[in-house]
């Protein structure tokens, strides 16, 4: 991966953020601003799944090109794009607790950064939260400390629109209370600032994608078979 990727990717601590910008006089994002994890696949087809959103000569198009012919999205569809994102990733949960898998205690006073950011995700943003909002722009990244060991990312500093799902996946595979370092997700730094393993983030993302990616072929499936049967 080449080193300006790994500025828009989760797994690298998304430093470059996701930035709009103004393509006359509208709020932009621009495709190679996007995640890097859903910059190729997972954005491109969740907009073509939708009719005329990426149809140039549609009145319902939400592509857009500036003048060097370079490709950006309406702000309002990376928005959009986010909360079929969140809802996609509730549902999968919810699936996987009726299907009996493990279901961990949510209230873990390890969780709490987690519980924190879910209620900010549902509260009109601030100046303290905007930064660590997908639908903002994420100014903050998800920046990855370096104990003298490897890297962690505080629970503090994942993006608010990602918190309930972290949730829900960490008190479902890791069940137990990180004191005593006993848990292979977590690292407890002296202030009692909880922080998630590099490798347990990766994973939570590499889930994420494997998820959404499900999602699209069931609804790329389904139109298929609405189209056949017009």
């Amino acid at each position: 991966m080449a080193i300006k990727d790994k500025h828009h990717a989760f797994i690298f601590g998304i430093a470059a953020g996701v930035p709009s910008h103004e393509l006359a006089s509208e709020k932009v994002l621009y495709a190679t601003d996007a995640p890097y994890e859903f910059r190729d696949e997972l954005l491109p087809r969740w907009l073509l799944a939708h009719d005329g959103w990426t149809d140039w000569d549609s009145p319902a198009r939400v592509v857009r090109r500036d003048a060097r012919g370079k490709l950006a999205y309406t702000w309002q569809s990376w928005e959009a794009f986010i909360d079929w994102m969140t809802a996609t990733l509730d549902a999968a949960l919810v699936d996987e607790r009726q299907a009996g898998a493990s279901e961990g205690d949510t209230t873990a006073p390890n969780l709490a950064a987690l519980r924190a950011g879910m209620a900010a995700a549902e509260a009109p943003l601030t100046d303290a939260t905007r930064p660590h909002a997908l639908k903002a722009g994420l100014e903050a990244g998800v920046p990855f400390a370096e104990p003298e060991w490897g890297y962690v990312v505080y629970l503090h500093d994942v993006p608010l629109e990602l918190c309930r799902a972290l949730l829900g996946w960490l008190s479902a595979r890791f069940p137990s209370d990180p004191d005593g370092s006993t848990n292979p997700a977590f690292w407890v730094d002296e202030d009692g600032r909880a922080a998630l393993m590099s490798a347990r983030w990766e994973e939570f993302i590499y889930w994420l994608c494997k998820l959404l990616t499900d999602a699209l072929d069931g609804l790329e499936n389904a139109r298929e078979q609405t189209e056949e049967g017009n």
